[in-house]
């Protein structure tokens, strides 16, 4: 590389392993990830490399790095997303019930994947 990556280029790299199912390549940028210090960081890269194993079914290694979580009461912090709707930012956590407008939000959800699905979307060939 032209340029010393940072912990941004590993984690991108990491994802890329899960979607593509590269374990050798996504222990290396795992590794790199972990010699951060933030446990944020640390979280993040064990659960993907421990998804990249189960996605190749290295379940001993799946078994080997969800003991080390436990060791270090590492957690997974959950996935958030925002958007902004008229002037407004609504915040929102994986598998959140606690919004307001929950049933109006699902419901618009639903409506949207079923056009999706109507259009011609498969997921599983997204």
């Amino acid at each position: 590389m032209e340029f010393e990556p940072d912990i941004l280029v590993w984690k991108t790299l990491l994802a890329a392993c899960k979607t593509r199912g590269n374990v050798e390549i996504g222990k290396r940028a795992a590794e790199n990830i972990l010699i951060d210090v933030d446990p944020l960081q640390f979280s993040a890269a064990l659960v993907l490399l421990c998804n990249i194993h189960a996605s190749s079914g290295s379940w001993v290694e799946v078994a080997r790095l969800r003991n080390l979580m436990r060791e270090r009461d590492v957690r997974k912090v959950p996935g958030q997303s925002w958007i902004e709707v008229k002037d407004r930012t609504h915040v929102f956590l994986v598998e959140d019930s606690l919004h307001p407008e929950r049933g109006k939000i699902y419901a618009m959800l639903e409506e949207l994947w079923l056009q999706m699905l109507d259009d011609g979307y498969d997921p599983l060939q997204a």
